[in-house]
């Protein structure tokens, strides 16, 4: 299977005539003219299938996956099981080559419990079916929702590259964790280790379908970022832009590019793929934000930050206000706040440069010229 995805690595590589690591569907249409005589609008509507995040090109790990995938399969149902009602979800792995692993969410429940805790996490070998209790029901009426369900390549086990690119100004360690000006648990790290090596790293791609779902926050509290981060996924080619690539790079290193509110200008961040983890049924998991599927921006995205402020600790509790001029280089933005049953528009005040990059100074002033807006008359 890794030979037949490098043979198609390459044939992808030889079609893309413009180099940048993605198929046009002029390119697409082109390899399928030229190698299989498809008609023309045959290999168009092809290319629509292809091109799975639906943003105009097909990237290689669209058109691996194209050829060769089958995706897992799942189906979440209702039994009686020992007289009382069950939730299962019966789980088929049509890959003979890599094992998957699902994770199912349930959330808006109401009169049901989870034997094995939630989420729940199931593991799925090559070819194997499997069937696997979420919830009992302890009571009627109940409520659930399975949302969301993913799944990424289980991991393999294999070491990771010792050339792989490593970041010394933002080390391996705690320094690169803790907030010193503030005593936080922010949860347990056992090891560093690559963002793609969390799975299959034949399977791990930087970018696949950006979705507000594929926000997912971990030990800290930086769910005003999150709540960013899921905003700007409404524009996909926006949030794409911030990285200098949109492939995982082969030595793992990054350049994000972040806006310096204080400078009034955009800067770059170098930072490496490794990425702090916690070793959960013997399998790493990320401490901090978490990757859904194979795609890695989120978790790179948030080490960038973190970075950018100083260390992981930084980022616990901050404003999203803050985030957004920082993630979209607006030079200014208005905020409502809410005061004696009105919203107020205000505006951040001017900063220092030491407090441009802390996420918990707000600086924000209320806007005089602005009149106050009644809290009954917003449609919301």
């Amino acid at each position: 299977m890794a030979t037949a995805r490098k043979r198609l690595q390459q044939l992808f590589e030889k079609y893309d005539t413009s180099g940048d690591g993605v198929m046009s569907e002029d390119e697409l249409v082109a390899l399928l003219s030229n190698l299989l005589a498809i008609p023309e609008s045959r290999a168009r509507d092809w290319f629509k299938v292809a091109d799975g995040n639906q943003d105009g090109v097909v990237h290689v790990h669209e058109f691996i996956s194209w050829l060769t995938d089958n995706p897992p399969m799942h189906r979440v149902s209702e039994v009686i099981t020992d007289g009382k009602k069950t939730v299962q979800a019966s789980i088929v792995n049509t890959s003979g080559a890599v094992g998957q692993v699902f994770t199912f969410t349930i959330r808006n429940h109401h009169n049901v419990s989870f034997p094995k805790g939630n989420p729940i996490t199931v593991a799925v070998k090559p070819g194997e079916e499997v069937t696997e209790t979420l919830l009992h029901v302890d009571a009627e009426p109940f409520k659930y929702q399975c949302f969301p369900v993913t799944f990424r390549s289980d991991w393999t086990g294999v070491e990771d590259d010792p050339n792989a690119f490593k970041d010394m100004s933002f080390p391996h360690d705690d320094t690169s964790i803790v907030d010193p000006d503030r005593a936080l648990n922010l949860g347990k790290t056992e090891q560093w280790m690559r963002g793609r090596m969390l799975g299959d790293p034949g399977n791990a791609v930087l970018f696949d379908r950006v979705r507000p779902q594929d926000v997912q926050q971990g030990a800290v509290g930086d769910c005003w970022l999150m709540c960013a981060l899921g905003a700007l996924a409404t524009h996909p080619e926006k949030l794409k832009g911030l990285f200098d690539s949109k492939h995982v790079p082969e030595d793992g290193k990054y350049k994000v590019w972040l806006f310096d509110i204080y400078e009034n200008k955009w800067v770059q961040v170098e930072i490496d793929e490794f990425l702090p983890c916690v070793i959960k049924d013997g399998r790493p998991s990320p401490t901090f934000a978490r990757p859904l599927g194979n795609e890695l921006w989120v978790p790179l995205l948030e080490k960038a930050l973190a970075k950018f402020c100083g260390t992981y600790g930084k980022l616990n509790s901050g404003y999203p206000h803050w985030a957004f001029r920082v993630l979209t280089g607006k030079p200014d933005l208005i905020t409502f706040l809410k005061q004696k049953g009105s919203w107020r528009k205000c505006r951040q005040g001017p900063v220092t440069k030491e407090e441009s990059r802390n996420p918990r100074i707000s600086n924000l002033k209320y806007c005089s010229w602005a009149q106050p807006v009644k809290v009954n008359s917003l449609n919301i």
